[in-house]
């Protein structure tokens, strides 16, 4: 596996930059284990040369922790640092004779659940050497908090480990996701570029124009990502617009303006499929509304046209005059001063001219480049320039945010969540009771009452439960202590630990719930086994305060997260789906035809026995093998007859640029490259690399048959469809030179099955 790989759970070692702050964050871990060392060796009067020794050691050690160059080693060597943690918690506890050190070892036992999670082996291998080093331990150590320790720490412990590991690994994916849907923005962008470079660089320039107009005005935060939205997008309708009418060299007739002024509709209709922009989608439809309700789509007027609206309306115009066109020269930036100023109150909002042309007098934009449009793009010059930066941030208001906060809130998730928790510690209970051979009332009472909760629970399952769950993980906080200070049990403290989970997970959102969490799991931990127990328990707080508090109010953190993971995925989706819609808006044919060829190349994929995550590759790649289009003239796109050779050279660049929109996309990098090589031939004879057999990617080669024969029983403007029967014996004739052989007997089954489907189907409506 690479090292910078994008793999699941520990994916922030992955990085030089990770590795760099995980080390830094490990000198802190280090120094916390020279604290609990030195605060139980001097309870137990042990603070001798040994342990003077172990804590200067530990204080040299841990400056020089973030000096040595991780970025250069595998994450698997940072990691190794927690062994020293667990390592220094295990010879302690021997050395004090003290098995509640042993709790220590519980980070670590997060950690490696994160950072292999990617793996389960690595996971099993790990937890389970940790536990049993714990459960060795704490019998050769001995005393009478063994059997709690053995029975009812280290398996909760390791269970609670294993969820903390498993909510890092959604969160490290909510990170990708977020990363994903800015690339995909990115990637609209750089389809508008392919069409028209003035276009692409000419929002940048508007979005750096609108920011300056926004300080000015002071608008919040919320407002200005919103506009920076809009400023960035505001054109992107242009993709559904002709080529002969976008970069026509002169004025356009009534005919095109009319066309041309379309352009805002689709934008919106581009941008609304995309979760959390319908404020954005709604301000880019009006970003060509009057003041004085002269303007269009809708003839709106006044302070009905959104702000951003209007910010980049003025931003935009005024852009557009200072830069050369195809038809006209650039004016100078004061006639284009004077004619906002004159237009001030009927096309433009006056407010907004006046906090403009003093942005112009700070000169904030006297670094603002000129665009040179006298002449068409070079589509594929520009998309392999090296991807700049854009400062795009997602709008993010409350009311955009989604409902659910976390995908626990689900009812069925939280009742499932809430019943195994009680089960697992009337488990652990029980099987301590019976070993110590404890059968008073208390005990059996308390595991008795998790029954009932997880009996309940399931009673309750599909309803919605929060406010029951609230109260029976609450629950524990209080019988808990009861039944620890019954049985004179420090280590059962831990039959919290599913309950922390569980406030820390379902409640976080609520702000007042997250302090008195902190508080309560801070009491609960450290200060209450110190009332109850007497100083005795002093190492077990102390363990406890660096072992628990902390990584259960991450998972609180990482719960939050998860809930942005959903919405995320939901925009990145959103996202793809709009580039599909630009797509139809030029060639109705192409994202019709991407979204039958997605359906056949899936159960082609099926039928070659690829894995889950092979087969949602494989869709990527066929639902977006042909958004290099966006790159290609309409003249060539559409045209009613065969291309000639200049132009069949042109549209066979459309797999490069599709590589070059969709690489921008992070995680995405080998859909990219199966739509670079979606129409290389199985005996080297495509393009654009000229691939062969299994060289090329196994995904190309199915997106490739199905394109094929899709293609061939479909009307287009230059012939009519083959009939199935004909496209069958095309692909039959064609395997082993043009399609892989494989691939065309997987593809002719599935249609020999979608046949048999049809005619059944026919005959129960016949039968009917």
């Amino acid at each position: 596996m690479k090292d910078d790989a994008l793999v699941p759970g520990g994916y922030l070692l992955h990085s030089y930059d990770a590795r760099t702050l995980a080390a830094r964050l490990a000198t802190v871990h280090t120094f916390v284990i020279g604290a609990v060392v030195a605060v139980v060796a001097i309870d137990s009067n042990k603070f001798d040369p040994v342990t003077i020794a172990f804590l200067v050691g530990l204080c040299l050690w841990a400056p020089m922790i973030p000096l040595i160059p991780w970025g250069r080693y595998s994450h698997n060597v940072l990691a190794k640092i927690y062994f020293l943690g667990a390592g220094t918690f295990v010879f302690f506890a021997y050395y004090f004779d003290n098995p509640y050190l042993l709790l220590g070892i519980y980070p670590e036992l997060f950690a490696f659940a994160d950072i292999y999670w990617y793996r389960r082996s690595l996971v099993a291998l790990h937890l389970g050497g940790l536990i049993a080093v714990f459960i060795a331990s704490a019998i050769l150590i001995g005393g009478e908090g063994t059997d709690a320790l053995v029975l009812i720490a280290a398996p909760l412990m390791t269970a609670s480990a294993v969820f903390v590991g498993a909510m890092s690994h959604r969160f490290v994916q909510a990170a990708l996701q977020h990363r994903q849907f800015q690339s995909a923005v990115d990637s609209l962008l750089a389809a508008l570029q392919a069409r028209d470079g003035y276009t692409g660089d000419h929002s940048k320039v508007t979005l750096a124009m609108a920011n300056a107009v926004a300080e000015e005005l002071n608008l919040d935060a919320e407002a200005r990502k919103e506009l920076a939205d809009v400023a960035l997008l505001h054109d992107i309708g242009k993709l559904g617009i002709p080529n002969s009418i976008l970069q026509k060299p002169g004025a356009l007739t009534d005919e095109e303006w009319e066309t041309m002024r379309q352009h805002p509709v689709i934008g919106e209709q581009i941008l609304s499929g995309v979760p959390g922009f319908e404020s954005i989608a709604k301000a880019v439809r009006h970003e060509h509304e009057r003041w004085d309700g002269g303007g269009y789509p809708d003839g709106i007027a006044g302070e009905e046209i959104p702000m951003a609206s209007r910010i980049v309306l003025t931003c935009d115009a005024f852009h557009a005059m200072t830069s050369d066109r195809p038809y006209r020269a650039a004016m100078s930036i004061d006639d284009a001063r004077a004619e906002l100023q004159q237009h001030a109150g009927t096309q433009f909002d006056p407010e907004i001219v006046a906090a403009f042309d003093r942005t112009i007098q700070s000169g904030a934009f006297d670094s603002v480049p000129e665009i040179d449009a006298s002449s068409p793009p070079d589509e594929l010059a520009t998309l392999r320039k090296p991807s700049t930066s854009v400062p795009f941030e997602m709008s993010s208001s409350e009311a955009e945010r989604p409902a659910r906060l976390t995908t626990l809130d689900d009812p069925k998730a939280l009742i499932t969540a809430s019943c195994l928790n009680a089960a697992l510690i009337a488990l652990a209970m029980s099987t301590y009771l019976v070993v110590a051979g404890e059968f008073d009332w208390v005990g059996w009472g308390f595991v008795g009452l998790q029954v009932a909760l997880a009996a309940t629970g399931a009673a309750l399952r599909g309803r919605t439960p929060r406010t029951w769950c609230f109260f029976a993980a609450l629950s524990a906080y209080l019988l808990v202590p009861v039944v620890a200070f019954h049985y004179q049990q420090p280590a059962m403290i831990a039959l919290l630990l599913g309950s922390a989970v569980l406030l820390s997970g379902f409640f976080w959102r609520h702000i007042a719930l997250r302090i008195f969490q902190v508080f309560l799991l801070a009491f609960e931990f450290i200060v209450l086994p110190v009332l109850l127990f007497g100083n005795g328990s002093v190492s077990f707080a102390a363990a406890s305060a660096r072992a628990f508090p902390g990584a259960l109010l991450i998972v609180g953190y990482f719960t939050m997260r998860l809930a942005e993971m959903h919405f995320e995925r939901q925009r990145f989706t959103g996202t793809m789906n709009s580039l599909l819609l630009a797509l139809q808006a030029r060639d109705g044919y192409t994202a019709d035809h991407s979204r039958e060829t997605v359906t056949m190349a899936t159960q082609v994929g099926q039928k070659l026995g690829l894995s889950e995550p092979e087969l949602l590759e494989l869709k990527d790649v066929a639902l977006l093998h042909d958004i290099g289009k966006l790159g290609i003239p309409d003249e060539i796109l559409n045209k009613p007859g065969p291309l000639d050779d200049a132009e069949w050279n042109l549209m066979r660049q459309h797999p490069v640029i599709g590589e070059q929109i969709i690489c921008r996309v992070p995680g995405f990098e080998s859909v990219a490259l199966g739509i670079r090589h979606e129409h290389e031939r199985w005996d080297g004879g495509g393009y654009p690399d000229g691939l062969s057999g299994n060289d090329i990617p196994l995904t190309s080669r199915i997106v490739f048959a199905c394109d094929a024969y899709h293609a061939m029983t479909s009307d287009r403007p230059y012939r009519e469809s083959l009939a199935e029967a004909a496209g069958r014996a095309e692909m039959t004739l064609h395997a082993g030179t043009q399609f892989d052989p494989e691939v065309v007997v997987a593809l002719l089954s599935v249609l020999d099955r979608l046949q048999e489907a049809q005619r059944s189907i026919e005959t129960a409506r016949l039968a009917a």
